[in-house]
């Protein structure tokens, strides 16, 4: 049985604008007596995101199915052939995707429970009036082998899909990601199949042979052949051999993806050789698997956000941290990178991480925590420390001072804190965000004086001044956003809300203290 997935990709001509269309399903439940699949539905999700980054489909143009059934993908299709027929109608040229990710067998395609002929989506395939379609069937079947799973030990006959040619630059072409009678894969260790993990890898970039910043069909057909069998040899019970047919003709090229859509670029520079990982630091996720020749500049379109590079020739690893901000290349040299022991998590990078110290400055205003108004301003100093993925746990000192004039006493104090916090953090778009919590041992010195203290002393009365020293613990929670700036900073700005307990005229009371921040934090 395997898991079939198939994916008609956008079309790019140089002379013909097109209207693109996307339709990705994936399905990792198949029919009874399947073993789920762990990754078919998330090959889907990264498969329809790379569409809309840089494939020219608008989000409203993509369909995305994940746990599909037959009947879903039917009606998906349906309605895919009658926004492309209206497309037509209006004179534009029509470019299809559609990506399906499941399990199967030789005649049928599992879903949900359900077992769909395969002949049938063929026939509702050819019934999409595009005038181009591109077509990846990734087939899988799950077993136990090694760190991933066996797609497909029977491996279906090439999903044949024909059209008549049509005038100018139109046809069809299958990809396949395993040759007749071989197993495909997917990898516990890339959380994603092979061959989809190293075909979104050169769809980014890795495969742009000619450097002209676009990926042509045979481009990435190449690419994906070579890193899948590369990456499947040995895994398996037998090697991974990408397969290729067309029936295609007019003038152009077809170009599957454009480089320059991307919302930032990472480029490698010609010095970095080897085997490179580029992993996303706030999912821990391998993003990219590549092999660096060394011999040219090498780009790859990311959206923007933190990542690690990490490279290895032969017994050595060097690793860096790389933050790509919005319509910015960002250039990595091998002096850029850091050498680093050998660890076990490497390859997936779950627990590694080459700055993982942030250190950090930020300036405080917040309600004093013994005067009964006013404003406490000043300012904090820490240090983060990354733990694993979104954890870290911070360690801070701080202090304050305040002032406050009433009808009575003229009353100042001056706080201190110190103590530890542990948050999460997470990276969505150009921006992280962290929550925390804060427990903190707080010193508070609090001074008064009386508005008339020198007609009360020379009455002879008094006191006219008091003071002194208090300790007590405080209790609060946190959360700020951060903006990416250039060479590793970032701009914080945050709210907080904590419980203390003073000893405040001989006896211990709870304040709350609202507090607001804005600062600067540094990635060593």
């Amino acid at each position: 049985m395997t898991r079939v997935a198939a994916l008609a990709l956008l079309l790019a001509c140089p002379a013909h604008a097109a209207v693109r269309f996307a339709l990705v399903a994936g399905a990792n439940v198949g029919a009874e007596g399947d073993r789920a699949l762990r990754w078919a539905e998330a090959d889907a999700t990264r498969v329809h995101r790379l569409f809309i980054e840089l494939g020219g489909v608008d989000a409203h143009r993509a369909t995305l199915l994940a746990g599909a059934t037959a009947r879903a993908l039917e009606l998906a299709v349906a309605r895919l052939s009658g926004e492309v027929a209206e497309a037509r109608r209006r004179g534009e040229r029509t470019e299809v995707f559609v990506y399906y990710s499941g399990h199967g067998d030789g005649a049928t395609l599992h879903l949900s429970d359900e077992r769909l002929p395969r002949k049938r989506l063929e026939e509702w395939l050819e019934a999409v009036p595009a005038d181009a379609v591109l077509t990846f069937i990734d087939a899988c079947r799950t077993g136990a082998v090694r760190s991933g799973a066996a797609r497909g030990m029977q491996h279906a006959p090439a999903f044949d899909v024909r059209f008549a040619r049509q005038a100018g630059p139109s046809g069809r072409v299958l990809i396949e990601s395993a040759g007749a009678d071989e197993v495909a894969q997917e990898s516990d260790d890339l959380e994603g199949g092979f061959f989809t993990h190293q075909l979104l890898t050169g769809l980014r970039g890795a495969a742009d042979a000619d450097r002209d910043r676009q990926v042509s069909v045979a481009e990435a057909y190449r690419y994906a052949y070579h890193r899948t069998l590369s990456a499947s040899f040995g895994t398996a019970d037998a090697a991974q051999h990408p397969s290729m047919s067309a029936d295609f003709e007019g003038e152009g090229e077809l170009v599957v993806t454009a480089l320059n859509r991307a919302g930032a670029t990472l480029e490698l520079l010609g010095d970095v050789k080897g085997d490179v990982l580029v992993v996303d630091d706030a999912t821990s996720r391998v993003i990219a698997e590549l092999k660096a020749s060394g011999d040219a500049p090498l780009q790859l379109a990311l959206p923007v956000g933190d990542y690690r590079v990490i490279r290895r020739d032969g017994a050595r690893i060097w690793a860096g941290k790389v933050t790509l901000l919005w319509s910015r290349t960002q250039a990595v040299s091998a002096a850029s990178l850091a050498e680093q022991p050998r660890l076990a998590a490497l390859q997936r990078g779950s627990r590694f991480d080459p700055a993982p110290w942030r250190l950090w400055a930020q300036g405080l205003v917040a309600q004093p925590r013994a005067l009964g108004g006013g404003v406490s301003a000043g300012g904090r100093l820490g240090v983060d420390l990354r733990i694993d993925g979104p954890l870290f746990l911070s360690l801070r000192a701080g202090g304050g001072t305040a002032q406050a004039r009433g009808e009575v006493w003229d009353a100042r104090h001056s706080e201190f804190t110190l103590g530890p916090a542990a948050g999460l953090a997470f990276s969505f778009g150009a921006f992280r965000a962290a929550v925390m919590v804060a427990v903190e041992l707080v010193a508070l010195y609090a001074s008064a004086r009386h508005v008339q203290e020198d007609r009360l002393q020379q009455a002879g009365l008094g006191p006219t001044r008091t003071e002194g020293w208090t300790l007590g613990p405080s209790l609060g929670a946190e959360a700020w956003l951060g903006l990416p700036l250039p060479k590793g900073f970032e701009l914080r700005a945050g709210a907080g809300l904590a419980v203390s307990w003073l000893k405040v005229d001989a006896q211990v009371r709870p304040s709350l203290v609202p507090a607001g921040h804005l600062g600067v934090a540094y990635a060593l």
